[in-house]
Parts: C-alpha cells; structure tokens; sequence
C-alpha cells in the first residue's frame, strides 16, 4: 500500500516520505502557466532543513511569479555563473560533443569547470553584479590572476575569455536574460601570435637544473617538448602503445592532434632523436627507481632492469592511469624560468626553439612532417634563426659546396687523363 501523502504547512509543499516535493502550478501575472517541480531529499537528522529549503523555494517561487511574471529561478538575483557553467554544459556543450568535429565541447567543459574552481568567488556571485573588472587585467581580475598565478599567455588567456564569454552569450540569446556581455567590455592581454623568442643552450642548461626538483613526469614532458617540436597537447597525450622502438631510429605517434582533416583527426608520426630517446629512458628509469621505492626493495645490482611501460600515458603523476594536466607543465615551466632567471620565455617557445634547429638542417617540407604545420606560411612563423649563426650556416654550406665542385672537377679531369 503506498505511503499516503503529508502536506508540510506551506502550501505546495508535501512530504514524500524521503523527500519534500514542492508542486507549484499557476499561471502568473502576465497570464502564462507555469509548473515547477522540485524535491528536497532528506534523512532523520536533515528532514528540519530539508523542510525549511523546501518551504522557502515555494514562497519565493509563488511571490516571483505574483509580482515578476516569471518563476524565481528565472530572476537575474537568482543567478549565478556557476549555475550558469553548469546549464551551459548540459544543454549547450552536451549537444555539441556528439556533433562537434574538433571535440571542442568536452574540452570546453573542462575549461569553464576549471575556471569555476580556480575563481569560486567570482562565479559564486549572482550575474547581476558582475562587471567587466572582474574578468580583465585590473587587480582581482581574472585575466590578472591568470597571468600572475598561473603563468598564462596572452593567447591562452583570451581563448579562455571567450568560451567564457560564450556563456553570457548563451544566456542572453538562448535563455532570454536582459543583460550586457561584461566579457565585450573587459581589458583583455595584447596577444601578439608572432615571436621571435628562442631558448638559448644556456638558458635551457639553467632551466632544466630548476627542473631537477620537481617530478619524472613534468621535467621529462618539458624536454621531451623541447627535443621534438611536439605541441603540449600532443605530449600529455603520448602513451607507451604509440612508441615504436623496433625500427632503426625509434617513433612517435601523435593522435588526435590539432589540424583534423575532413573534419577527422588526423595522427602524426615522428622519428625521435637522441635527445628525445634519452628523455625517455631517463623517464623509463626513473619510473622502475619510484617502483621499487614504493615495494620498498632496496637498489640492488640483482633487481631486474628498468622496463618501458607496455600501456599508459607517458607523462603521468598516477603510474600512467591519466594524463599530466597541460596547466601543470605551464606552471612547472614558470617557476623554473623564474628561478633560472630567464625572461620572456614561454612553453611553448620551446616549440620555436626546436623548429628554427629543425630548418637549419631540413627543407621546409619535411621539417612540416615533424611539426605537423598544413602550410609553410604557418611555419615561417616559428623559424627564428640567429642572423650570425645564419651566416655561419651559409659559409658551411658554401664551403661544401665549393668543395664538392673541385672534387667532382678533379674526378672527371682524371677520368678524361687530363
């Protein structure tokens, strides 16, 4: 026999047994009806507050819709950006995950997720108080603190700000809220996309001794960034099964990398040099050395050698189950730069450094196979040879092939028996 029915003492409001239910059907002022339904779950030790949150949902809901016209959870007091995050990510960027060919929905979700937990004041505060200094460049904004704090470029920064921005948007063209966009007005960072910053063999040396502190993963992610060209995304991504060692010269496979084809994603394969085969071993090395540190074996001449990985990520805080967050090689890379007393140089400089090498000893388009460039306009943007060390390059060069001209001469004069 079913538990009948008790009605709390506010009107809309019943008891369900485990639950108040609030039930609210009436039309408002402007004449449109209007149905809500929620339910406040409770046990022995919170049916009091239960009933308490429940009772005060449907006043307000019965007094918004007497004098607003519009239920409460409608009114702009009543909103929150993280209330708003969350809609977004299940009616907005849920759709678009299943029909989305760069992925960018998931990778959207965990953006604003993000920003909601490194910024809970700001998205706890209800959107009718929110204004463009929050989220700019003045003291306590965000695009402040992710400068300051987190060691975000220009670039990244607004990215972020405008999948932000997306979510104002969203709630004024889609749910039907009267207000500005605070993002259109906020003082973004000046992005400049062309840099000329290189990493000289000094500054790396001081960098990576800054590094030696810090985990196997981070410091073997950064080199290994620096010795293949490879974008961060491709390297957090990189697992054991897309190494190949059975050839002469050892590859990787990236998957799923940036510029998707067809609206696919496409892979790329690379050959890795000898620094970047190192980087591995020492990451290989150093995984095998915290193993047996955590089955408490002592080193021993007897223990068996270290031993790739066969599966998992490769750059990995858990023994390969998830990833090396991107922002956590961002970070490490800033404070080994600041202590290494290096200005002006980003992660992803590291992308330059590697490619200007790359030209100087390739033609333009196999150095587009390694770093995975469509077209070379795109790459000239991140070749940035020394003008000196150029002009070394091309009496080297010259002198070679002066050289190998007086070889080819004298080799035909003597065939010839002149």
């Amino acid at each position: 026999m079913a538990r009948p029915k008790k009605t709390a003492r506010t009107k809309g409001v019943y008891d369900r047994g485990s639950a108040f239910q609030v039930k609210i059907k009436r039309k408002d002022a402007g004449g449109n009806l209007h149905a809500i339904n929620r339910t406040f779950p409770y046990s022995e030790a919170t049916r009091a507050k239960a009933l308490a949150q429940a009772e005060a949902f449907a006043s307000a809901e019965r007094a918004a819709l007497h004098e607003e016209k519009q239920p409460a959870s409608n009114l702009m007091s009543s909103q929150s950006l993280g209330v708003w995050i969350e809609r977004y990510i299940a009616e907005v960027l849920s759709l678009k995950a299943k029909d989305d060919k760069k992925k960018s929905g998931d990778n959207d979700a965990r953006l604003l997720r993000l920003l909601a937990k490194r910024f809970p004041a700001t998205f706890s505060k209800p959107v009718d108080k929110l204004t463009p200094q929050d989220f700019g460049l003045a003291n306590g904004g965000m695009a402040r603190s992710l400068e300051d704090d987190y060691y975000l470029a220009p670039a990244t920064i607004t990215r972020q700000l405008a999948v932000l921005s997306s979510v104002f948007t969203a709630a004024i063209k889609r749910w039907g809220f009267k207000m500005d966009n605070p993002i259109h007005a906020t003082l973004k960072p000046k992005v400049r996309n062309e840099r000329e910053r290189v990493v000289t063999d000094k500054e790396w040396a001081d960098i990576l001794t800054a590094l030696a502190p810090m985990s196997a993963a981070t410091r073997g992610a950064i080199a290994f960034l620096r010795w293949t060209a490879a974008r961060r995304s491709e390297a957090i991504k990189l697992r054991w099964e897309d190494l190949d060692y059975s050839k002469q010269r050892p590859e990787a496979t990236f998957r799923d990398t940036k510029n998707p084809k067809g609206g696919k994603p496409i892979h790329r394969t690379i050959f890795l040099t000898p620094e970047a085969v190192a980087v591995l071993d020492t990451l290989t090395k150093e995984l095998h050395a915290a193993k047996l540190r955590k089955d408490r074996i002592p080193p021993s001449p007897q223990n068996p050698p270290a031993v790739r990985p066969s599966s998992g990520f490769v750059f990995s805080l858990d023994e390969g189950k998830t990833s090396i967050a991107s922002d956590t090689l961002t970070q490490a890379w800033g404070r080994a730069r600041e202590q290494a007393g290096v200005t002006d140089a980003t992660l992803h400089d590291l992308r330059h450094t590697r490619i200007t090498e790359l030209a100087n000893l390739l033609p333009m388009h196999q150095v587009m196979q390694l770093s995975g460039h469509k077209t070379t306009q795109m790459l000239t943007r991140y070749y940035n040879p020394d003008m000196q060390d150029l002009g070394e390059l091309f009496e080297v060069t010259k002198a070679a092939a002066e050289k190998a001209q007086r070889d080819y001469l004298k080799k035909t004069r003597k065939k010839n028996g002149s």
